[in-house]
Parts: structure tokens; sequence; C-alpha cells
């Protein structure tokens, strides 16, 4: 798979056919690292590149297990959205006979990590990603990040999906009490140490 290494395993494997080939079963993935690019995926979320008829076609139904140890990193080509993520969860993956692209639907957790936004780096509480239309993959997510500076609690949750992401900044001070800021007090509090109301 393009991008990725991952080490495999399974006792419940079934492969079959002729001029089709059917793979189905269970496998569980140890581990692995799938490096992400971004713009291509953006680009790709809608696209169905040709393909010619192959001499055999391969065909697959696979549940595959993520138990941890499965890292998704940014390209270090991309120099935006600088993340690493540690994530666990259950896929469904089928590719019909002939079909333009396979299906993927599941669960993941994000179990650790790291997300770097305004020049700051922020380490990952907690979050989920979910292929919720198995038709495009295009995973909703829902991260949660924390960054503690010069006393302030800074609090990151990054929503979207692959074509849209959206970050917000939340800060609370050291009695633990939400700062009633603007985004651009937040950010300059964050990097310089203090809002513009000096």
């Amino acid at each position: 798979i393009e991008n990725t290494n991952l080490t495999l395993s399974s006792n419940n494997v079934h492969i079959s056919g002729r001029d089709t080939i059917f793979v189905s079963g269970d496998i569980l993935n140890e581990e692995g690292v799938y490096l992400v690019d971004m713009e291509k995926l953006q680009k790709n979320i809608y696209l169905v590149t040709p393909t010619r008829k192959p001499e055999r076609c391969l065909s697959w139904n696979l549940n595959i297990t993520m138990p941890g140890n499965f890292i998704i990193r940014n390209s270090k080509l991309t120099f935006v959205n600088d993340f690493e993520l540690e994530i666990a969860g259950e896929l469904r993956s089928i590719q019909e006979p002939l079909a333009p692209s396979m299906e993927l639907s599941g669960h993941l957790e994000t179990l650790s990590g790291k997300y770097t936004a305004w020049g700051q780096n922020f380490v990952i509480r907690n979050g989920t990603i979910s292929f919720t239309n198995p038709k495009v993959i295009n995973p909703e997510f829902d991260i949660r990040a924390e960054k503690l500076n010069r006393g302030y609690t800074y609090e990151l949750s990054i929503t979207g999906n692959l074509e849209k992401q959206n970050l917000d900044l939340q800060v609370k001070d050291e009695q633990g009490n939400y700062l009633n800021y603007t985004m651009a007090d937040k950010i300059a509090l964050l990097s310089l140490g203090s809002t513009t109301r000096g």
C-alpha cells in the first residue's frame, strides 16, 4: 500500500476463485506506519482514476483489527498540519470485483500523539476517526490536544474531514477558568506570552 509499512498476521484468511480471486477473513495489524500526503488525499477524495481490466480480478472482504502500534504521520514534504497519531480500532475493507475503488468503514481511537499548530507542539489526549461513508474514503475526525505553557492550559480541538479541517483553541488559567479571549488574543498568548491588550 502506498506510503505504508505494515506487519499483518491472521489465522482466518480464505482465498478462492479462478478468474476472480476472492479473499476474506480477519487480519490483525500488529504494527505499522502510514505517511499522509494531505494534498494528494484531498485531491483524490472524489476522483475515480480509470483502470484497465486486469487479467484476473481481486476481490476482498476483510475485517482488520488494530490493537495499537499503528502510527499515522504527515509526510515531511508537507509543511502544514504537522502531526503524528497512534491509533487503535476496527476497520472493514471491501473490494467488489471490477469496482473502481474499495469500501472502508469502521471506527478508530487515537491513543497518543502530537499535533503542531501556530508553531506550537500540542500533546494529543484523545480522539476518534470514523469512516462513516464506505463509498467515499473521507473519514470524520474529532481529536483533542493540549499544551501547558506559562501557567496556562491550551486546549486544541481538531475536527472535520480530509476536505475541511477546523481548529478551535480554548485557554484556561491556573485556577481552571476558561478565558473569554478572541482567537487572535488566544494565539498571541500562546505564541508571545501576552495578548494584544498588553
